[in-house]
Formats: structure tokens, sequence, C-alpha cells
């Protein structure tokens, strides 16, 4: 199976990012990582969870604020 089609459990996802599996599961209650349930088990995309962690990423380039010369 191709990594951006890959669907994902709890657990896996949990391994995947290093969190602990309640802290998925409470991101995907407040609606910031989603997923689909299968039966009674949720399944995530890793494509989707790829995005979303490149959504969290920020750059750390110096910003040009009123201190900096123009």
């Amino acid at each position: 199976m191709e990594q951006h089609n890959e669907i994902m459990t709890l657990k896996d996802v949990a391994q995947y990012l290093r969190w602990h599996p309640r802290s998925v599961y409470r991101r995907l209650k407040t609606g910031e990582i989603s997923a689909f349930k299968l039966g009674n088990h949720w399944r995530f995309s890793r494509a989707a969870i790829d995005k979303w962690v490149a959504s969290l990423q920020v750059s750390l380039q110096p910003r040009r604020g009123r201190d900096s010369a123009a």
C-alpha cells in the first residue's frame, strides 16, 4: 500500500506522533484531526495526518519589525 493512501488506527497515529493515545483522541474530538469510524473504531488517513502536522510547522526566520533597519 502506498504511504499517501495508508489508513492508520488510533494506536498507529499515537505511535507515529509519539503521543499518548488519549492525546490523539482528544484532538480528534475537538476536530483538530480528521478521521472516520469503521464500525466502532476510528481510522485516520496518513496523508491527512501529515498535512495537519505540516500546518503546525512554523518558520523561525527573523521578522522585520520596528527595531530593524528598513
